[in-house]
């Protein structure tokens, strides 16, 4: 019986149980990107442009702010997770150009439970 402390390592594998590599860049624009959706006003859907828009204010440095295609693809991939997941971590959803937000208990989190 496998232990579970090793499932992450699974998970990050290819089929010949090479580790896939993550990409740091991308988890900080995970980051950013969660982050923003806390910003004001509080908002349960959000375009790209406006996340984008909350990313940059975000950083200071005009150089390190991503593209709009970037957080497209960040918002993408995000959602991949989240549709493999229970339906207790639905509480985000990428569809039409927006980001939703659809549990109104995470962006009470996001805003003040941190």
């Amino acid at each position: 019986m496998p232990h579970n402390a090793d499932a992450p390592i699974r998970n990050n594998a290819d089929l010949a149980g090479r580790l896939i590599l993550i990409d740091i860049e991308s988890w900080k624009i995970n980051e950013l990107v969660v982050e923003s959706l806390s910003k004001n006003p509080p908002l349960m859907g959000l375009t790209i442009d406006d996340i984008k828009e909350r990313v940059s204010d975000l950083i200071q440095n005009d150089m390190m702010k991503p593209d709009r295609q970037k957080i497209k693809n960040t918002v993408t991939q995000m959602q991949k997770i989240i549709t493999d997941k229970d339906d207790i971590f639905k509480v985000l959803e990428w569809k039409d150009d927006m980001i939703y937000i659809t549990d109104p208990l995470f962006l009470f989190y996001l805003r003040w439970g941190r």
